[in-house]
């Protein structure tokens, strides 16, 4: 009677044990699952926290560049030239140019052959031609307002094989100004170019406002 009592009591005890090992490893096994998920957390919040920075160095550099393009204010510039020859004109001409090489603010005019001011400010403009064999060619930067032109800069060259000219002139305009480059009515003036050979180019940029 107590042998079997006491083999119950063992039964009983094993049981038990069992259900506690087993509460024990769900109890390890939930242990680890809230280890995992406050890792997780961490994980995320420093994600947050590195996403915040990058947002604030983004929100920076923005700040920077708007700054900066205030400080610096308009951009403009162009370059153009042509790869054919031109003249000798009846009258003082716009140089056609064929090729536009930039035209940063919209300033030149491909169909005029001129250069239209988008803002008041100080500009530089520089100009080049050639001519060949026994030909001559004078040219002119020409400064254009609602009320007069002025030929600022020549470029003058000839009477000899294979001569280059060129000028340069800093211009104070107001907006809607033009600048021109051309060529001169004189003495049967005409510029040389090939397509191999680009020797005529007019380029300016906007200095300061």
């Amino acid at each position: 009677m107590v042998l079997d009592e006491l083999a119950y009591l063992r039964h009983e005890f094993d049981a038990e044990k069992a259900v506690t090992q087993g509460l024990r490893k769900e109890l390890d096994l939930e242990t680890s699952n809230v280890m995992l998920l406050k890792q997780q957390l961490e994980n995320n919040e420093n994600a947050d926290q590195l996403l915040k920075q990058r947002q604030e160095k983004t929100e920076e550099i923005l700040a920077t560049v708007e700054l900066r393009h205030d400080e610096e204010g308009e951009q403009i510039a162009f370059s153009v030239a042509t790869y054919s020859s031109f003249g000798p004109v009846s009258l003082d001409s716009n140089i056609p140019m064929e090729i536009t090489y930039t035209n940063i603010g919209g300033g030149w005019n491909s169909v005029a052959n001129v250069f239209q001011a988008p803002v008041a400010g100080t500009y530089h403009f520089t100009a080049s031609m050639h001519v060949t064999g026994s030909q001559l060619a004078l040219c002119y930067i020409v400064h254009s307002t609602t009320v007069d032109q002025t030929k600022v800069a020549a470029l003058y060259d000839g009477y000899d094989d294979g001569q280059s000219d060129a000028n340069a002139v800093i211009l104070e305009l107001e907006a809607g100004d033009y600048v021109h480059f051309q060529l001169a009515a004189y003495a049967d003036s005409q510029i040389y170019n090939t397509v191999e050979n680009v020797y005529t180019t007019f380029s300016g940029f906007l200095l300061f406002t």
